[in-house]
C-alpha cells in the first residue's frame, strides 16, 4: 500500500481499518459506522419494546473495535433515551454455542426480560436458538446483526424481530465508485459509512434486503 501510495496509484480500503503503519497510505476506508449501527439498533428496540423493562445484551470479544462502537453506543442511546434497564453484556468469545448457552441462562434468570440484543452473527444465531429453546419467539424483541441464512430463517419465524445487516455489496459499489471519483480529480471522505439495512419479516423480500443478506 505505501508502495501504491508513493506511485500515485489510488488506495481505497473496505471493511476492516488498518493498524498505525497504514496511515497516510491510502485515500478512504469504506466500512460500517459501528457506532451508528448500535444507535439504529437500539432506536429499534425502544420503537418495538418500549421505554421500561429490561432488554439483554449478548456481546461477543470485550475491548474488539467493532464491539466498542457497536454495543457501546447500544446501551448509551438506551440509557439516554428510555428508562429500560441493562442486563450484561455477556460475551460470547464470538462462539455459537457459548451464546446459546449464555442466552438461555439470561432468558431463565430473567423471565421478565422484554428485549434482547445479539451484536453479531455467531452470537445471534445462538441467542436465537436458546429463544427457540425456551419456547419464546416472539414474546420479546429479539435484534440481531448480520444476516447469513440462519438468521434470516430466524426472522421469518419471527425468533428475531430484525437483524442489521451490514452493507456488504455498498461497500463493494462504493468503493469502486471512491476510486473512480479519485481518478477524477474530485475529494473524498476519509471515511465512508457503508450503513446497515434493518431487516425484518415485512421487508427481507425486498432489494434492499437482497444486497445485503448472504
Amino acid at each position: 500500500m505505501q508502495r501504491a501510495c508513493e506511485s500515485g496509484i489510488p488506495v481505497v480500503i473496505i471493511d476492516s481499518a488498518l493498524g498505525e503503519g497504514g496511515e497516510g497510505a491510502f485515500q478512504a476506508f469504506l466500512s460500517t459506522d459501528n457506532c451508528a449501527a448500535g444507535e439504529q439498533v437500539a432506536k429499534r428496540m425502544i420503537d418495538e419494546a418500549g421505554t421500561t423493562g429490561k432488554v439483554g445484551i449478548m456481546s461477543y470479544v470485550a475491548g474488539v473495535g467493532s464491539e466498542i462502537g457497536r454495543v457501546g453506543c447500544f446501551t448509551t442511546y438506551l440509557q439516554e433515551n428510555s428508562d429500560l434497564e441493562i442486563v450484561g453484556p455477556l460475551y460470547s468469545q464470538s462462539q455459537m454455542a457459548n451464546a446459546l448457552n449464555q442466552t438461555t441462562d439470561m432468558l431463565a434468570s430473567n423471565p421478565d426480560l422484554i428485549g434482547i440484543f445479539g451484536a453479531n452473527e455467531p452470537t445471534a444465531v445462538g441467542m436465537g436458538r436458546a429463544i427457540e429453546q425456551a419456547g419464546k419467539a416472539g414474546q420479546l424483541t429479539a435484534l440481531g446483526f448480520d444476516g447469513n441464512e440462519d438468521l434470516q430463517q430466524f426472522v421469518r419465524d419471527g425468533v428475531l424481530t430484525a437483524t442489521a445487516v451490514q452493507g456488504s455489496f455498498a461497500m463493494g459499489e462504493m468503493g469502486v465508485q471512491t476510486v473512480m471519483d479519485i481518478l477524477a480529480g474530485e475529494t473524498v471522505e476519509p471515511f465512508i459509512n457503508t450503513g446497515v439495512v434493518m431487516v425484518d419479516k415485512a421487508n427481507i423480500e425486498s432489494d434492499e434486503a437482497r444486497n445485503v443478506l448472504y
